[in-house]
Order: C-alpha cells, then structure tokens, then sequence
C-alpha cells in the first residue's frame, strides 16, 4: 500500500479533486524534462500554504509507519 501526498491533501480538506485535476493537466503540458511535482504546482496555483503542505507530509509519513490507508474508513 502506498499513500500518496495528494490522497492526504484531499482528506484533510487543503486540495479538492478538482484542483488535483488541474495541477495534473498543468504537470502533463510541461516538458518531461522540466515536470515539476505536483506538490510545487499545488503551492504556485495558491491552493494552500507551505505549512499545510509541511503538516501532509508529516502526516502521510505517519499513515504509511502505522499502514494507514486514508481512501479506508472503518
């Protein structure tokens, strides 16, 4: 099991589907050899700040130690 950054964005309420659809599509139209992440473009389009990008990762480093599955609701 893997747990993506963008799958915590979205259950902590910072990114909608939307807004990963947009990013994605904006990833996909650069170049391969200049492909930024999609954590960068999330921050340059404004969907969120950097501590909240900073508290996700901290928290999807913590779901993957414990084998968390956020699409999982028990």
């Amino acid at each position: 099991m893997s747990v993506t950054l963008t799958q915590v964005l979205i259950q902590q309420g910072y990114l909608t589907v939307e807004q990963y659809h947009h990013a994605y599509q904006l990833q996909q139209n650069q170049s391969i050899e200049i492909r930024q992440p999609l954590s960068q473009i999330y921050l340059e389009q404004g969907f969120f700040g950097i501590e909240h990008l900073d508290y996700c990762l901290r928290l999807r480093q913590q779901y993957i130690s414990e084998g968390y599955d956020p699409d999982y609701e028990n």
